[in-house]
């Protein structure tokens, strides 16, 4: 058993207030240390250690006192570390004069000994003066467990000491001037004075008790035994008074010293949240107090603190102020906090607040280094907080996206929501496990989500920009198969977006609507031509869509030496050219004209309003061969293996029209343009037409459609005149009405008014303008 009594003497005047420096030193083992044993009568110990060593407080030194005897009975008599408990009991005289203050030392979990007294700490006076015992029922101090450095507890996680100097400087501290308190210890039959040499250094006497002394005290003991309801076995002496103002600081010096109540603290397995004000910033180790913040924050980064906490496991520096490092600390906080949530989940808004912190002078020590400690399962509960019906209107995000989107406001505003801007550390952690996303990114996984649209293509402009899109990106070879498609998107702001994995691009089916191309594109009050609104519209959107590629879809940059986004820009101008050369073959006009003497033929003649500067070709196809609206959209199109060929080719340039001659009448044809040189060219295909000669004066028709007049030749018979229309024929009959080979022939001419045939005839000549037909 172990017995300290503090108490004031008078005397003991050292200088405390220079700093000296001491060396710490290896005592060796347990068997080359001096024990109680090797002492005969007496001895005195002299420590290398003066008066002015360290700059502690009292209430350090008593915290020292106070780890000592916790350590010492939970290694005594092999308590968990969890179940050493201490209870407080308050004792006064009727007249209020007598005061007794004990801490009892029980452990929680035996059922041998419930609620037995294992040790305590005591506090008798009267008139708010008197003294301090400390003791422990089982151990039994040794002279070396003075020395310096020689400690058991290093590789203890029981033990909050391990310096194994905190016993003697605690001593040194209450012993020196102002304090000038006298401090004795009787343990192992040994009675323990303290006092300083001459030198101004800490010393101990050692005096062995005799029989009658230790009965004497052992009645005494018993006495005070039934008085405090706790088993010890104390020396009994008269020591003046220790101001009950001054236990009750020192008292503060351990958390299980001080009444906390349960609203106070929140306990989880991995340490203590201390939740009250009173104990805010401070920070305690296996319930020892390290240090407040009443003077600058007890943190060992500076950082002011918000809550308290008691740490269950950690190392601290030698001053035993905070723990060893900066790094140290913040694992030791986010133990708690990661634990704490599942016990006290309204503790999150707090830990949100504080992980949004956004200014260094906001920032809070308690969440420091959040980004190498803090659990995925407590990000989880910060989101579904931030998330939290509460919150629904938010739109969380961080400064920096803000400043690289100059969209931004535009983006959240379509996603119906209001910007809330977090923390850049807060934001990086909730990004990093994925429960946030920037605003950008949720307007594309919502644009990639809306249906296509519905909306049909029933009008010139809607068919051009969906045909210029595709054909704009056909002339790419990274995205000649990608697919086009127009979404309903609603409100979102996004206009067109590249889903590279799923070789689509989505488009907002916004711009097939003429008005909302011209208000987008700020021509809202301005007439503009279609075909110019097609350009600036198309245009607009292919160059949005270049932006979102990677640098590895623009051929030729990494061996050409060039940056990617110079060919980004040179496909933007490549493309503007080719919808410029579209618009201007747009406008075009033809007509058709016989042909050759015949007349059997026709002419095509195509002009446009002036010049082309580009060399131009035209290409005559069959209406079925061409599918304009599916997969004819540039000019390599046209150059398929096994695909159709041109009826006729024309290539120009220069020029401002085209004619193609000797085309058989009667079929149905389309016409193509595109530059001649450009295989990326955008195709302009022309309206399906019949090639024909056109009639330059109508005839009416009669009323009537008469029967046919036939006249039969008989072989001899004179024909008393010739109709030029039998020239036609590829067969000529002579003038008895029979061919080469003798074959009689009968000219049906109808008796009404111009039928194809006549048209035909008249157009070469053959018969009259004025012939109604007959026979002859």
């Amino acid at each position: 058993m172990s017995f300290w009594d503090v108490y004031p003497q008078v005397g003991a005047e050292f200088d405390y207030d220079s700093w000296s420096d001491v060396e710490y030193i290896d005592e060796g083992d347990d068997n080359q240390r001096e024990t109680l044993d090797s002492i005969g009568q007496s001895k005195t110990i002299n420590f290398p250690i003066r008066a002015s060593y360290t700059r502690w407080e009292q209430r350090e030194a008593f915290r020292e006192l106070v780890q000592n005897w916790r350590d010492a009975i939970i290694k005594s008599f092999d308590v968990a570390e969890d179940n050493f408990k201490v209870t407080r009991t308050e004792k006064r005289q009727t007249s209020g004069a007598a005061l007794e203050i004990v801490y009892t030392a029980v452990d929680s979990s035996s059922r041998a000994r419930p609620n037995k007294c294992l040790g305590y700490i005591r506090y008798r006076g009267s008139n708010k003066e008197g003294k301090v015992e400390i003791v422990n029922r089982r151990t039994k101090l040794q002279p070396w467990h003075l020395d310096l450095g020689g400690t058991s507890k290093a590789k203890d996680s029981s033990q909050a000491g391990a310096h194994g100097e905190g016993l003697k400087v605690a001593l040194l501290i209450l012993m020196r001037r102002p304090q000038n308190f006298a401090i004795r210890c009787v343990s192992g039959g040994f009675d323990w004075t303290f006092d300083f040499t001459a030198q101004g250094k800490l010393s101990a006497h050692l005096e062995r008790m005799t029989v009658a002394s230790v009965h004497a005290k052992e009645e005494a003991s018993k006495q005070e035994s039934r008085d405090s309801r706790c088993s010890h076995f104390p020396p009994v002496a008269r020591m003046t008074a220790v101001p009950l103002d001054t236990f009750r600081i020192w008292a503060e010096s351990a958390l299980f010293l001080q009444e906390v109540g349960d609203n106070e603290i929140v306990a989880t397995r991995r340490g203590s949240l201390l939740t009250s004000p009173r104990l805010s910033g401070c920070i305690f180790l296996k319930g020892l107090l390290l240090k407040d913040s009443k003077r600058v924050s007890a943190s060992v980064t500076g950082k002011r603190l918000r809550f308290g906490y008691d740490f269950k496991a950690g190392t601290t520096n030698r001053e035993r102020q905070s723990m060893t490092t900066a790094t140290e600390e913040a694992e030791a906080m986010w133990r708690i906090w990661n634990s704490i949530l599942a016990v006290k989940p309204d503790l999150v808004e707090a830990l949100s607040e504080m992980l949004n912190a956004q200014s260094v002078s906001l920032e809070y020590a308690d969440v420091a280094q959040a980004s190498s400690y803090l659990e995925k399962a407590t990000a989880r509960k910060l989101k579904h907080f931030l998330c939290s019906d509460r919150f629904r209107e938010n739109w969380y995000f961080q400064p920096d996206e803000q400043i690289k989107n100059q969209r931004f406001k535009l983006v959240v505003e379509g996603l119906g929501r209001t910007p809330v801007k977090l923390s850049r550390d807060y934001w990086e952690i909730l990004t990093y496990y994925g429960f946030l996303h920037t605003a950008e990114e949720e307007e594309q996984r919502r644009f990639q989500r809306a249906p296509v649209s519905r909306r049909e293509l029933n009008s010139t402009f809607s068919k051009s920009i969906f045909r210029l899109l595709r054909a704009s990106f056909r002339a790419r070879p990274q995205t000649r198969n990608y697919k086009i498609e127009f979404v309903e998107a609603g409100q979102l702001s996004l206009h067109i977006y590249v889903y590279q994995r799923q070789s689509t691009i989505k488009v907002h089916d916004q711009w097939l609507k003429q008005a909302f191309a011209e208000k987008e594109l700020g021509f809202e009050a301005e007439e503009l031509v279609e075909a110019d609104l097609l350009f600036y519209a198309v245009g607009n959107l292919f160059q949005d869509a270049l932006k979102q590629l990677p640098d590895s879809s623009f051929q030729g940059w990494s061996r050409e030496g060039r940056s990617p986004s110079w060919f980004r820009r040179q496909e933007v101008r490549r493309t503007d050219q080719r919808l410029l050369n579209y618009t201007r073959l747009r406008q075009f006009t033809h007509s058709q004209s016989p042909s050759g003497r015949s007349g059997l033929s026709v002419n095509l003649t195509i002009k446009w309003k002036g010049p082309m500067a580009s060399s131009i070709s035209v290409k005559l196809f069959r209406s079925a061969d061409i599918t304009a609206d599916e997969q004819d959209l540039i000019a390599s199109d046209l150059e398929v293996p096994h695909g159709p060929r041109p009826i006729q080719t024309e290539t120009f340039s220069g020029g401002s029209e085209v004619t193609m001659r000797d085309l058989l009448p009667v079929q149905q044809c389309v016409f193509v343009m595109h530059t001649s040189k450009d295989p990326g060219s955008f195709l302009v295909v022309s309206e399906s037409f019949t090639t024909d000669v056109p009639t330059s004066i109508p005839v009416p028709m009669p009323p009537q459609r008469p029967r046919p007049s036939v006249v039969l030749f008989e072989k001899g018979d004179e024909l008393p005149s010739l109709d030029p229309a039998l020239l036609i024929s590829s067969r000529f009959f002579d003038a008895t009405g029979r061919d080469s080979s003798g074959t009689k022939g009968i000219l049906v001419i109808p008796n009404h008014g111009p039928n194809r045939v006549q048209r035909l005839l008249r157009s070469i000549g053959l018969i009259s303008s004025d012939y109604q037909g007959g026979s002859s």
